[in-house]
This record gives structure tokens, C-alpha cells and sequence, in this order.
């Protein structure tokens, strides 16, 4: 029990800390606000607001920061498990879903079309019953984006894009989070897209705006994106106040870009249009000589695999590629769109029925709560005799001096092999004051009052 409380004490010391995090992502200006996605699907980033998808963002760096720099531990999701179907293979979906699901402490089960019976032998509609009454979220790689709106209406709980012909949001978070992590900012940049107008690139025009990104875009005639798609991305850019520029010529897409992103021309499910497909696509392969267009500072993003006709190997092993990076932040990104929350029996009225309240250890908005600043500076015990230091956020002297207590009593209990009744009474003690810690309320002189009770018992 003690183990756990210990975990429980280190989440809350993530949420004390946001004021490092939102500084740490500068894409755009720390606000105070009240982002909840608590039940939320992942389809498409038309759906989530800019403030919605920075916070996607924060949590996603905070989480690579704490757990790969820091060697943290952070079982955000254990005892929850995710579905994983899959009627398109993948190497950088599965693995990065896979290892980074397991690594917050929950279990993913992967599905194939061998495995069940998706949209043959069942319906869409009784498989996402059935996945709802057994899972906590569902990733699907499939087709037919209307599979997922299928799937998304059906289930009662969270559905993840982690691919489909129109849209591939997962892959565009892991883009920005590179970006982002390059150069320090996304507002300003100036993307180029060279290549197929295909779901990669209608995720792009349905969220680059939103950061104040432009975008120039160049495919061939007859494999231009949806003309719908573009429709929305033109009102986002007007909106916003950035550009959006079509053409068909690769070299002019290029011109003062600050990324260079391609994909490949040929798609699963396209195999018999390969030879139209690299006939169309002649003249498109980025070079270094594409480069020479683009601003000085270029980059070039691919998200994998990649084929020599579309970007040849003195880009793709270039000091100017992000290509490793941007795979490898497939899974810090997957990580924080999904927290699944848990089922509950009986949801409480008004609520979603998804998952336990916000805070909840396991529970979307519990992860996404690391990346959330106090919401009332009154958070701040300004009467404590104890300094705060300012990097570290309000309170976090509690936090800190409670896991402290934890480990005391831990390594009394195993050195003294104390009575029950005694070891009964410091757990009940330390699980309330646990509580107490994540809603933000203690004050010093509880904690005084609970080490004493401590020592009494003693």
C-alpha cells in the first residue's frame, strides 16, 4: 500500500509543477483554463480547439521529460487496458501504443482482422458494445474513416484515430511535439508539403493554422486533397491570419519553407494504382537542391516508412532530418491523448458516464491535469513559515515532506515488524492526508498535526 501511496504522492507533485511544464512548451502563451477532455475522442484535430491541442502537447513533453529524462515512474494507467485494432500493419502505431500504454502502467491488447470478427462476422456496432464493456479505450487503425465515426457513435468509451484515409491525427502531434522541441516554437513556422494529398496532409490543414503555422502545399493534378478539407483549412487560415498557398510545382512549394514534410505516394490499398502513381509523381522527390529553396534553417520530417524516390539519402541522414525524433515522439504523443478513465457502475447525473471525476488517478483529465496551471493564486499558502520555492509551485514543501513521511514509515514498519493495529492506523492516516494533498487544501499545520498523531502511535 505504501508503494502506491508513493505514486500517488509523485502524481501530485506533477500537477504542483505545471508552471515548469507550460513554460517548457512555448508554443504559445501560458493561459489559465478550464481544458477538459475527460471522455473525449481522438478522430480528427478539427475537432479540438488550439488550446485543447497544446495541452495535448505540454503533456506529452512533461511526460517525456519526467519518465525518459528523469527515470520517473508514473503508473497513471494501471489497471486499465486498451483495445488496439488493426486492419492496416504498422511499426511505429503499434510499438509506440504498445510500449507506451504498458509504460504507464496499463494493458494493451492488440487486434487484428484475424483476431476478430470486425465488420464480418459482427457488426461495427456490437464490436464497439462488446470492446466498451471490456476495455477502457479503443485505438483503431482502419480504412474507412467512417468505420471510426461508426465505432465513436456506438461505443461509451474513448475512440483513437490512429489512422484512416482521411485523417491521421496521432502522427501530426508527434510532428508539432518535434517541431516544437527544435525550434522552440511553432508560431511563424512555414511548413511545405511535397507529395500525395492524402490523410496526413488533411490532418496538417486541419490544425496548422491554429498555431499560427503556414502551410504551401504542392501535389500533382488528380491527387490534390479534398476539396472540403480544403474548404475548412482556407476558413482557418483566414481566421488565424496565416497562409495557405496550392501549387503543382515541388520548387515553389519549397520557397522559404522552414520544413520540408513528404509521404509515401503509394498508400496500403493503392497497390494497383503504383505505376499511374509514380508516373504522376515524377519531379517530386525532395533533395537537397529542394533544400536550396527553402529557408536556412530547414528541416525535413517523413512519417515513415519513407521510399528513395520520395526523399533520397542525402536528406533523409541529414543533420537536417527529425525523422528518428519525430518516430520516437509517436510515443510521448500517444501516451497523452488517451489516459482511458475507468468505467463506472452509475455515472452521476450530468456526467459522461466515461470515467471517474477530474483527479482521478488513471482518468483523462487526471493526466492532463499535469500540464495545468493553479487556477486560483489563494492556492498559495502565503502565511507558511516554510519557502516555497517559486520553480517548484505552490505547496510542493507538503507534497515533498509527505513522501517523505511514506518512505518513514515504511522503513519502520519493515525494521520494527510492528502490531497490526498500529500499522492500520499510520495507513488510514496517510491515505486521508493523500486525499487532502490532491485537492489542493493542506496546510502546514495538518501536517504537523498528522506527524504527531505519527509519533503517538509510536
Amino acid at each position: 500500500m505504501l508503494f502506491n501511496l508513493r505514486n500517488l504522492l509523485s502524481a501530485a507533485t506533477l500537477r504542483k509543477s505545471s508552471k515548469q511544464l507550460v513554460q517548457h512548451f512555448r508554443s504559445g502563451q501560458a493561459t489559465q483554463t478550464n481544458v477538459n477532455l475527460k471522455g473525449r475522442d481522438l478522430l480528427t484535430l478539427q475537432n479540438y480547439t488550439t488550446e485543447e491541442i497544446k495541452y495535448l502537447l505540454w503533456t506529452a513533453s512533461d511526460l517525456k521529460q519526467r519518465i525518459k529524462d528523469k527515470g520517473e515512474y508514473l503508473p497513471l494507467l494501471q489497471g486499465k487496458s486498451l483495445a488496439m485494432i488493426f486492419e492496416k500493419r504498422s511499426t511505429r502505431t503499434r510499438v509506440s501504443t504498445e510500449t507506451g500504454f504498458a509504460l504507464l502502467g496499463g494493458h494493451p491488447c492488440f487486434l487484428t482482422t484475424q483476431d476478430i470478427h470486425l465488420g464480418i462476422n459482427e457488426s461495427l456496432t456490437d464490436t464497439a458494445r462488446v470492446l466498451s464493456s471490456m476495455t477502457n479505450a479503443v485505438l483503431a487503425r482502419v480504412y474507412k474513416q467512417s468505420d471510426l465515426d461508426l465505432l465513436a457513435k456506438e461505443a461509451s468509451i474513448p475512440i483513437v484515430n490512429g489512422l484512416s484515409d482521411s485523417y491521421h491525427p496521432i502522427q501530426i502531434l508527434a510532428d508539432y511535439l518535434t517541431l516544437q522541441e527544435h525550434y522552440g516554437y511553432l508560431k511563424g513556422l512555414t511548413i511545405s508539403w511535397i507529395g500525395d494529398g492524402n490523410n496526413v496532409l488533411n490532418s496538417i490543414l486541419m490544425s496548422a493554422a491554429k498555431f499560427g503555422m503556414h502551410l504551401r502545399v504542392a501535389t500533382p493534378k488528380g491527387f490534390e486533397p479534398d476539396p472540403n478539407i480544403v474548404k475548412v483549412a482556407e476558413g482557418y487560415s483566414k481566421e488565424y491570419g496565416t497562409k495557405l498557398f496550392f501549387t503543382t510545382d515541388p520548387l515553389e512549394a519549397a520557397s522559404g519553407a522552414n520544413v520540408l514534410v513528404t509521404d509515401t505516394w503509394i498508400s496500403m490499398g493503392q497497390e494497383e494504382e503504383k505505376a499511374e502513381r509514380m508516373k504522376a509523381f515524377q519531379g517530386y522527390q525532395i533533395t537537397i537542391q529542394t533544400g536550396k529553396y527553402a529557408a536556412s534553417d530547414w528541416t525535413f520530417l517523413h512519417c515513415l516508412p519513407r521510399k528513395p524516390e520520395e526523399v533520397d539519402d542525402e536528406v533523409f541522414y541529414s543533420p537536417q532530418s527529425l525523422v528518428f525524433q519525430e518516430a520516437e515522439n509517436r510515443k510521448w504523443t500517444i501516451m497523452e491523448p488517451r489516459a482511458p478513465p475507468p468505467q463506472t457502475p452509475a455515472p452521476t447525473p450530468g456526467s459522461t458516464g466515461r470515467g471517474p471525476s477530474p483527479g482521478t488517478p488513471g482518468s483523462s483529465t487526471y493526466v492532463q491535469n499535469l500540464a495545468k496551471r493553479p487556477q486560483h493564486e489563494d492556492d498559495c499558502e502565503e502565511d507558511m513559515d516554510t519557502e516555497v520555492p517559486e520553480s517548484t509551485g505552490c505547496g510542493n514543501w507538503d507534497i515533498m515532506a509527505a513522501v517523505g513521511l511514506v518512505d518513514t514509515v515504511e522503513r519502520r514498519f519493515w525494521a520494527r515488524r510492528t502490531s497490526r493495529h498500529w500499522w492500520d492506523l499510520i495507513a488510514l492516516q496517510i491515505w486521508d492526508y493523500s486525499q487532502w494533498l490532491q485537492n489542493f487544501h493542506m496546510r502546514k499545520a495538518n501536517f504537523l498535526e498528522l506527524c504527531c498523531m505519527w509519533q503517538n502511535t509510536n
